[in-house]
């Protein structure tokens, strides 16, 4: 495989190839290395990196999780992977060591995944750019000069620049969906108790906050939900089990309406400016069909 072919592909279709044997995992590593080594000085996406570690162990990966020996990155926020450095983008915790694994990169090791580092989170994930002052701006891939949004700004430069197919990120006022929008990724934040928690922790900023991925297509988003949700009596929320298969219910026929909200107001009160409320009014305007209901639009994954 060469670097062309690696960066165009998603984690689905990086997992066939490893099935098939037409690939190692060592030489996606390999790959994903050589991009990483290639943009990342210039976005800086990733803060941390292991990749000796992640080369060694590229052989003992599960062979039969769904996406087994494909790379992916890390979220330096929550995303504890023992021995590793989770500094939270704060100057605070910038000699963390983790001592043992969050339950969601338990879940993203066990569905095969292989991780090559931390990306970049704004301090504690508070604000919706990521520019930590321990770890300086993360860059926007299609343009340097504007910022590629937060909290999950380091996972989705990395995966828009194709450093990985797919990232974790978690998600409490919009730390997936915004850099997923300021990228051209799919993000999604599942419903809460849907993935794991902890451990040490039975909620996440109130229950707000959830973790999950940043993703190049639909279908890796959907099969990642099928791998990871969960339900944990520990946790302070218990979402019941999808009872089908979220890989195979993207393909459903779309309804032929659905009715969709909209507010220009903040939900805190607090001003909104005159340009982002005519951004949401020209959205919906030019959502509309004739009478009046609002078209459904389907990002397509990646055949």
């Amino acid at each position: 495989m060469d670097l062309h072919t690696y960066v165009q592909a998603d984690a689905t279709e990086l997992a066939d190839f490893v099935r098939q044997k037409e690939v190692t995992p060592k030489e996606l590593l390999t790959l994903s290395i050589e991009q990483m080594e290639k943009v990342n000085p210039e976005l800086n996406a990733v803060v941390h990196e292991r990749k000796e570690k992640a080369l060694a162990t590229a052989d003992e990966s599960p062979s039969s999780g769904l996406f087994a020996g494909v790379p992916t990155l890390l979220k330096d926020l929550s995303h504890q992977l023992e021995g590793e450095r989770m500094t939270s983008g704060s100057v605070l915790f910038q000699h963390m060591i983790a001592e043992k694994n969050a339950a969601f990169v338990d879940a993203l090791l066990q569905a095969g995944l292989l991780p090559l580092g931390h990306t970049n989170t704004p301090e504690f994930g508070l604000k919706n750019i990521t520019e930590p002052r321990l770890h300086g701006p993360a860059r926007n891939p299609w343009n340097t000069d504007y910022s590629p949004g937060g909290s999950s700004g380091g996972a989705a430069a990395a995966i828009a620049a194709g450093i990985v197919p797919v990232a974790g990120a978690s998600d409490g006022g919009g730390s997936i969906r915004i850099p997923a929008s300021f990228t051209g990724l799919f993000g999604l934040k599942p419903t809460r108790g849907r993935t794991p928690v902890g451990p040490g922790v039975g909620r996440q900023w109130q229950g707000a906050s959830i973790d999950f991925v940043l993703a190049k297509s639909v279908r890796d988003s959907a099969a990642l939900l099928d791998v990871t949700q969960t339900i944990q009596p520990a946790a302070a929320f218990q979402t019941p089990l999808y009872p089908g298969v979220y890989r195979e219910t993207m393909k459903e026929p779309i309804p032929k309406q659905l009715r969709i909200a909209y507010s220009t107001e903040s939900p805190v009160g607090t001003p909104v400016s005159e340009c982002a409320k005519r951004a949401v009014l020209k959205t919906a305007a030019c959502s509309r069909n004739k009478d009046t209901s609002l078209k459904t639009w389907r990002r397509q994954s990646t055949a």
